[in-house]
């Protein structure tokens, strides 16, 4: 009947914050998901199961299950530790079945220790086991001497004999469920450390010989300091800069670079505004991970638009603000393009402009890039009309007008004023073609959904939706045909979750 699917679509208009028409859902519980996830690290594990990876999962619980470890995996996906915790350790009393079958994949998408929330659900047993087995194996192949093959879990074991009490109690609970005494325990995660080359290990042995290469990225940016004491060290640094050695930074988020940089700039109006003088090692060598992380994101001729509204200031978490997100990563997008608009983005508020990247490192690009900020209102379609306008007074043609747009922000987009009863993409949309052109494709990139709300539908042509702070986002593709279930679907049926299914 017609007056269902009127009362269906009446039910689904919504409005931001600030006033724009939106959406209350996409019509797809997994794309709902999807869109918001990398933006929900704050959202109770409540909420975050029962309100919105549990539709997902019974309205396709195989796709689910992939977006669950797409959530987790720190190389190719959101790298969302704590959501991906908060919903399987759930996840594992209601459908443990589900849970059961991609144990095994737990450390390839995350870590190791992503398993220990599984203890006192149904599913601890089956994490126990495989412990148990995984362990046998890497000393099998450390025995046969394909120190290659050893998995990293024993570096993720909690240890029995640490200062943390709650660690060490978590050890020896371990330790007991594996069967194996404290020293048992003990001996054999050490011997497996040993091989796997810590980097903690080798700072308290005071090692002369380390293989920077292998160092974890997380790991030499929490101990630059000590490694830096050493000649070999800063030697190792210059040739990541010559482009001689490799420096592993792909699991980075591009923010947790700029984070030490920007420590005591990240809220608005802090009182102590003044900068936090960071150390010249620090500086040169974030400055250095920095260009190390050096992805190829092509050469197409988009844009990324960075929001610097208010509202991306009101929420830090670990020093670090929805708005300090946007700027590393319009910053890190900006120079690893190479199409029309490298170096540049547009970043917007009240009065959107385009910003040209200047500074001659790391730090300065930052202040720099925010030295533009207005913190004003949200008003998205001044970006679409300042591009339209452009073209139109300089005659510039479709080819000319840039391809597609990165939108990083909250969704809190203002009102339409002239087109109160549509969405900023349906109002933009009409108005680029009045004028005989066409919208650049748009992709709406979340980075704090603290609102349930759409900027548009899955069937949209011409967009996609994406969440999260990792640089991943960025190596996805869409084109005029592509509507945002289209890029959900090529992300998480693609090869690399394959294996995962419920």
């Amino acid at each position: 009947m017609k007056i269902k699917e009127l009362l269906k679509e009446e039910w689904i208009k919504t409005e931001t914050l600030n006033g724009c028409a939106a959406y209350r859902t996409t019509l797809d519980a997994c794309l709902n998901l999807f869109s918001r996830a990398g933006g929900m690290r704050s959202a109770e594990s409540f909420y975050l199961y029962k309100k919105r990876f549990l539709p997902a999962y019974i309205e396709n619980s195989d796709l689910a299950m992939k977006l669950l470890f797409y959530i987790r995996d720190i190389w190719m996906g959101m790298g969302e530790r704590e959501i991906f915790r908060k919903i399987v350790e759930r996840l594992a009393n209601d459908y443990p079945d589900s849970v059961r079958k991609n144990i095994e994949y737990f450390g390839t998408y995350g870590r190791f220790d992503d398993l220990f929330v599984l203890l006192g659900t149904k599913c601890e047993k089956d994490m126990i086991s495989y412990i148990s087995r995984q362990l046998k194996k890497d000393e099998k192949n450390m025995e046969s001497g394909n120190n290659t093959k050893i998995s990293l879990l024993a570096k993720w074991m909690p240890s029995v004999n640490t200062s943390g009490k709650r660690t060490a109690a978590l050890g020896k609970e371990i330790a007991k469920k594996l069967g194996m005494s404290e020293k048992e325990y003990r001996k054999r995660l050490s011997a497996l450390r040993r091989k796997i080359g810590l980097i903690e290990i080798d700072l308290s042995q005071k090692k002369e010989t380390v293989s920077y290469e292998k160092i974890p990225a997380k790991a030499m940016l929490k101990y630059h300091k000590a490694l830096a004491k050493k000649e070999m060290f800063l030697e190792y640094l210059r040739k990541v800069d010559a482009g001689i050695s490799k420096m592993n930074t792909l699991p980075l988020f591009p923010y947790e670079i700029t984070r030490p940089l920007m420590k005591n700039e990240t809220r608005l109006f802090r009182r102590n505004t003044e900068q936090k003088t960071v150390p010249e090692i620090t500086r040169s060598f974030l400055n250095t991970m920095w260009n190390a992380k050096n992805e190829n994101l092509g050469t197409e001729n988009t844009l990324v638009v960075a929001d610097g509204s208010a509202s991306m200031y009101w929420v830090e978490r670990e020093h670090v603000t929805p708005a300090l997100i946007a700027q590393t990563m319009a910053l890190f997008y900006a120079e690893r393009n190479h199409g029309g608009f490298h170096n540049c983005f547009i970043t917007f508020s009240m009065r959107p402009q385009l910003i040209e990247i200047k500074g001659k490192d790391l730090q300065q690009k930052l202040q720099y890039i925010q030295s533009f900020g207005e913190a004003a209102n949200t008003d998205i379609l001044a970006v679409f009309r300042l591009i339209l306008k452009t073209a139109q007074e300089n005659g510039l043609s479709q080819e000319e007008m840039p391809s597609a747009l990165y939108l990083i922000s909250d969704m809190e987009f203002d009102q339409c004023a002239q087109n109160a009863g549509k969405t900023a993409f349906e109002t933009a949309k009409e108005e680029y073609e009045r004028a005989g052109y066409h919208l650049p494709v748009v992709v709406f990139h979340n980075v704090n959904s603290f609102q349930s709300q759409f900027p548009v539908k899955k069937d949209t042509k011409g967009t996609a939706m994406t969440s999260g702070s990792s640089s991943a986002v960025f190596r996805q593709k869409a084109d005029k045909e592509t509507t945002p279930y289209d890029f959900m679907l090529r992300v998480l049926m693609s090869k690399r979750y394959r294996p995962i299914c419920a």
